[in-house]
């Protein structure tokens, strides 16, 4: 079984391993099988860490419900706050 994960920051972000593992289950009660359940969680995870947060002046923290927002609602679609490169869609 092979995996490709994309580059993340390594450090900045509180929360990452957290949410990556929570995903984990989530994606294996829902019935998938482990290596499609990794594939989307570490998906989710990307995703969660692209639209993280920083509610001061600590670390950035994953946005959880990034999937619920519109992006266009809060006039901030085009800001970034990390650096991780665009996902891989092959």
């Amino acid at each position: 079984m092979k995996h490709s994960l994309r580059a993340a920051p390594s450090s900045g972000f509180h929360g990452a391993g957290c949410t990556l593992s929570a995903a984990v289950a989530a994606t294996l009660a829902n019935g998938l099988d482990v290596p499609e359940a990794v594939k989307e969680a570490q998906d989710y995870t990307w995703h969660a860490l692209q639209q993280g947060f920083r509610p001061g002046m600590g670390q950035y923290l994953p946005d959880h419900l990034f999937w619920a927002r519109d992006p266009d609602a809060d006039g901030e679609a085009d800001v970034q706050p990390t650096m991780l490169p665009a996902p891989n869609t092959h």
